[in-house]
Order: structure tokens, then C-alpha cells, then sequence
């Protein structure tokens, strides 16, 4: 199941097949559906991000790859117990053993019908938006679809996993781990032929894009003997931007030592003064028509506006040598400059450290957009691969992670430290970054490794609903 939250698409990165459809380019986490068709995630608008990977949007629903039976250690007990007896009533014939050992085995016979049968003919699909920002809520919501005509489901509890074998020995992957707090759902009843839902919300730790494939639903109704799960795959991608710093205005008011060349006005789309008539070209705006030259000279002219000297902005990661937490806080502070900038009117652009374009300057919306994207993935040892900056008639602020910044720009700039006092990064950005100690296994968690059953991991604190 595709996203219902719908981001503005980035035009400069999108790569389309034949039908119109996205398709995956390395390197770029986020394709736009560019087709003259209905979107595909169901959107009203002809730019709606979808997520490479996913299932088909008319087959929604995530297929099976796995079921088996897990046992706990009151299982193991139960089974122990229940062998006893009947050798106990074998050896001694005495009646009540033989009563007690059948009810013994039928209660295993009980408990593995009614928590196997209704995972029989279970559905699930799961919506998940396609972005999500550090820190902040991220709802996912499952449903499922029993097609059992009989038996209802009861105590079912969905789980993502971090990765499941197929009967095929065909693995599949998930890579949330270490980015999201595990998402643990739970319906309480789900009736035959029914349908019911449940909604997970966790606050995701760290940037970078997330692969949500293998969930598994699980149930060990009615008396805890035997666990049943099946495991279904359905691939989902999720973009975790960077929560921005509050970046206070007068940072970027600052002209003294800016960088700021006074010059002649630059063309630009997205300018507020007048610059000069043409022809319509296509792809033009209608609103920049202009109505009256077009009617004098019997075609179409448009307007041209200019951006003034001073209104654009390069922001520059120098990130070289620094630790993961000042990275963090260089991406962090980014952001909150690039927000604040588009907020102010400005073009900005994003620099690596290479000194080469990441984002090229624009202004909107769209453009926060694209900057976020970008440094959701970005990484310090990773080329820019871009074109050379052009610092004319541009301001410079350098985020720099060390002492002093390390990289040479041509002309004055403000530079910005890690640690800057001015700048407040949310503690949600560092809270990702700490490592939580490994739970201790236990002699039952070595024994079921040795069965090929994989231990738990701890579970974090989550919503969740039911049906």
C-alpha cells in the first residue's frame, strides 16, 4: 500500500520508464511518476513521489513467504509434562494419567487449530507515507483481511522484521533497524471474513532512507502452548529528512563578510522584479503571460523577472573528519538554514565537501523539499558529484563540523560551527545516535539460535490500535 501523504516531486532527479512508471537509479532514493495516466498512489496530483520497490498499486496486498510454529518455554514444559504422563500412566496403568495425557494432547491439538487456522487465509497490507522527519511521529497502519469462512482470529500481533527466508531460501530485507524503534501492532479480534486495523506510531532515531519488507502476524491464542506466525513481504521505502535547527534570521540578514557582490540583476524564474519581455517558450507559466504585448504583436510574449544581487544563498557542509554526532549537527543546522532561507525569499543551494553542488539555488516550497531530501542521505565521505559552484553575486555560509572550517571558498563568508551557540539542533537529532546495550540472550534464547530461530530483539515503546 502506497502513501497517502503526497510530497512535492523533484523534477531535476526524476527518471521514468516507458510507462510512465518510477524506476530505481542508484544513488537517488526518490523517483517522481511523470505518466499521463491516474497517479499511482492514488493522488489527485500528476507529481505525486512514489516509492521504487513497492508492490503493484493494483495488487496491494503483500505476499506470503514463510509460516511456522514457535515454541516458548512454558511450551517446552507443557510438551515435557505431558510426555511424563504417559509414561507415568503407562508404567503405574493407573486411569487418571491416561485422562490427564489426553488432555494434555488436546489441548496441544486445541491451541495449534485456532492459532494456525486463522492465519491460513490472512491478508495484510500495509500504509506507510513515503517521508518522515527525525523526531516526529511517523503512523503506520496495517490492515488485515481474513478469508476464512469459520474460525475468527484472536490476540494476533504484527511485527516488522528485520529480515525472513522464503520456503525458497529467497531472503528478504529490511533495513529500519538502527533508524525506526521496532513497530509492534496488535489486533485483539479479527472476525471471519472480516476486516480490521491497526495503527503503529513510533518516532524515528535516525535519518537516511528506510526498506520496511518482511512483517510478520503472529498468534498464540488461546492458552500461550504454541506460537503460529506467517510471515508476508511487502516492500516500502521511507525517507527519514533531517529535523532542521533553529536557525536564528540574523544569520542569514548578515551582508558584512557575506560574499556579496553588488551587480546587475540575473534572471530568474522565481525573481520579484521586472527584467525583460520574449517569445512563450513551452513549459512557460500562463501567469507570466503577458496579455497585452501578446495581443499587440499577435503572439504570445511572456515576462521575465531578476533576482537582485545578494538573494541567493550557498550553504556548505564541511564535514571533513568529523564524528557521526557532528555530522548530525552540520546536516541538522543545514537544514535549518535552507528552511529559513526559502522562508525569507532566498535561492539556496547546498555545497559538499568537495566543493561541489549537491542542490542547485532555487526557491518554494519545493525547493525546502529537495534540500531535505538530499540531506536525508547525505554522507561526509560521499563525493557531491555535481557541478562547480558559482559564488558571484551568492552568500556563503559555511557549516562547518571542527574549529574553523577547512574548506577554501573565494571571497568572505560566515561561517557557522557545529557547536554554535546561536543555533539550537533538537535533541532528537543526537538521541538516534546513542547505541542501546544488547539484551542478555538466556540459556532459552542460545537454545532456540541452535534451532535456527532468531531472538527477539527488545521491543521500543510504540501506539498501537486494534481493530
Amino acid at each position: 500500500m502506497v502513501s497517502t501523504d503526497l510530497k512535492p516531486a523533484n523534477l531535476g532527479r526524476s527518471e521514468t520508464a516507458g510507462n510512465g512508471r518510477a524506476v530505481a537509479v542508484p544513488g537517488v532514493p526518490w523517483k517522481v511518476w511523470q505518466g499521463s495516466g491516474p497517479v499511482p498512489n492514488g493522488g489527485a496530483r500528476p507529481d505525486a513521489v512514489v516509492a521504487p520497490g513497492t508492490n503493484n498499486p493494483d495488487s496491494p496486498w503483500a505476499r506470503v513467504i514463510h509460516r511456522r510454529y514457535h515454541f516458548s518455554p512454558a511450551g517446552a514444559a507443557y510438551v515435557v509434562t505431558t510426555m511424563v504422563m504417559i509414561l507415568g500412566a503407562i508404567n503405574g496403568q493407573n486411569n487418571l494419567l491416561f485422562w490427564l495425557f489426553g488432555l494434555g494432547v488436546a489441548g496441544l491439538l486445541v491451541s495449534g487449530i485456532l492459532s494456525g487456522s486463522p492465519l491460513m487465509g490472512l491478508r495484510l497490507m500495509r500504509e506507510v507515507p513515503d517521508v518522515a522527519v527525525v523526531g516526529q511521529p511517523l503512523r503506520v497502519r496495517y490492515t488485515l483481511k481474513s478469508r476464512n469462512w469459520l474460525i475468527p482470529g484472536f490476540a494476533l500481533v504484527i511485527e516488522e522484521v528485520a529480515s525472513a527466508k522464503s520456503w525458497f531460501g529467497r531472503e528478504a530485507v529490511g533495513t529500519w533497524v538502527g533508524r525506526l524503534p521496532r513497530l509492534v501492532g496488535s489486533v485483539a479480534h479479527l472476525k471471519a471474513r472480516g476486516t480490521a486495523t491497526a495503527d503503529v506510531v513510533v518516532h524515528p532515531l535516525r535519518r537516511g532512507e528506510v526498506v520496511l519488507s518482511p512483517v510478520r502476524v503472529s498468534s498464540s491464542f488461546p492458552f500461550g502452548i504454541t506460537r503460529k506466525s506467517v510471515t508476508l513481504a511487502e516492500s516500502h521505502r521511507v525517507l527519514v529528512r533531517p529535523q532542521p535547527a533553529e536557525v536564528p534570521a540574523e544569520l542569514l540578514r548578515t551582508r558584512g563578510g557575506a560574499g556579496v557582490v553588488v551587480g546587475a540583476l540575473s534572471p530568474s524564474r522565481t525573481g520579484m522584479e521586472f527584467y525583460s519581455l520574449r517569445d512563450y517558450q513551452p513549459g512557460d507559466a500562463v501567469r507570466a503571460v503577458a496579455w497585452r504585448a501578446s495581443a499587440r504583436l499577435d503572439r504570445p510574449i511572456v515576462r521575465t523577472f531578476a533576482t537582485p544581487p545578494g538573494e541567493r544563498l550557498w550553504v556548505v557542509l564541511d564535514c571533513a573528519g568529523a564524528g557521526d554526532e557532528d555530522v548530525e549537527r552540520v546536516v541538522s543546522i543545514a537544514a535549518g538554514i535552507a528552511t529559513r532561507g526559502v522562508a525569507m525569499g532566498l535561492e539556496v543551494g547546498l555545497v559538499g565537501c568537495d566543493l561541489r553542488v549537491l542542490e542547485p539555488q532555487r526557491s518554494g516550497r519545493r525547493q525546502v523539499d529537495m534540500v531535505l531530501d538530499r540531506l536525508a542521505v547525505f554522507a561526509a565521505d560521499q563525493p557531491g558529484g555535481g557541478d562547480e559552484p558559482v559564488w558571484q553575486r551568492s552568500r556563503v555560509l559555511v557549516v562547518h563540523a571542527g574549529a574553523a572550517p577547512s574548506v577554501r571558498v573565494p571571497g568572505a563568508v560566515v561561517a557557522i560551527g557545529a557547536q554554535d551557540p546561536r543555533v539550537r539542533v533538537p535533541d532528537a537529532v543526537l538521541a538516534g545516535l546513542v547505541t542501546p546495550e544488547p539484551a542478555q540472550q538466556g540459556w532459552w534464547g542460545a537454545f532456540m539460535g541452535l534451532l535456527g530461530e532468531s531472538p527477539e530483539a527488545p521491543r521500543a515503546d510504540v501506539g498501537g490500535g486494534g481493530a
